[in-house]
């Protein structure tokens, strides 16, 4: 049966940054510069489109947002009664509880310092191993980021964000003949824009 509203506490999102973030898939949600929204207070936002969206997915993985959620389970029940059997809506409300928590747990270890390795860079750079994140910084000049070959790095993700908003682009472009969804190039032309990348063992696709 479908959790109550009453035990779901809190369910928003924290900006980390100082500037707004917009999440395109979660109907043009935009969330202020150090602001938080409560992402469930939003008409025509639910939990399977928060749980859908590509773009808060994103958001998060890059620290620019944090997903912040509690779950209050309460019973003004006497204590008497707790002992008996419980109902399908305190099972259900205690299952969530669990979910949250392991949810939780395994954000803290995607959070963790070892798990993304990060550069900024200047000029034109051809991507390894070494890092996964590359923050590209376009104020004097264009910026080329080239990845390295997909092959024998199925799995391997790659992320490139713009830093800053000048007139020039930054071009990110992948080995040889491979293609990023079958493109030749990707074109960062905005600031404070990013795109996460994997391969296949042939090819990088936009993820």
């Amino acid at each position: 049966m479908p959790i109550a509203k009453k035990y779901l506490d809190t369910f928003y999102v924290l900006n980390r940054t100082n500037r707004t973030v917009t999440l395109g898939d979660l109907v043009n949600l935009s969330v202020p510069p150090r602001g938080r929204v409560d992402l469930l207070t939003v008409p025509r936002v639910t939990k399977e489109k928060i749980n859908q969206s590509s773009d808060l997915q994103t958001a998060v993985r890059i620290g620019q947002l944090k997903i912040i959620k509690a779950n209050v389970c309460r019973s003004s029940r006497p204590k008497r009664e707790k002992q008996a059997i419980l109902s399908d809506t305190d099972i259900a409300c205690q299952a969530l509880a669990l979910a949250e928590q392991v949810q939780c747990d395994v954000q803290e270890s995607e959070d963790a310092p070892h798990t993304l390795t990060l550069i900024t860079v200047t000029e034109d750079y051809t991507a390894t191993d070494n890092y996964q994140v590359i923050l590209a910084d376009a104020t004097s000049n264009a910026v080329e980021v080239t990845l390295p070959t997909a092959d024998d790095r199925e799995g391997q993700i790659f992320i490139v964000k713009r830093i800053n908003n000048t007139g020039y682009n930054v071009t990110i472009s992948p080995n040889g003949t491979e293609t990023i969804d079958q493109e030749d190039c990707f074109v960062l032309t905005v600031g404070q824009t990013a795109i996460d990348m994997i391969s296949d063992g042939s090819n990088w696709h936009v993820i």
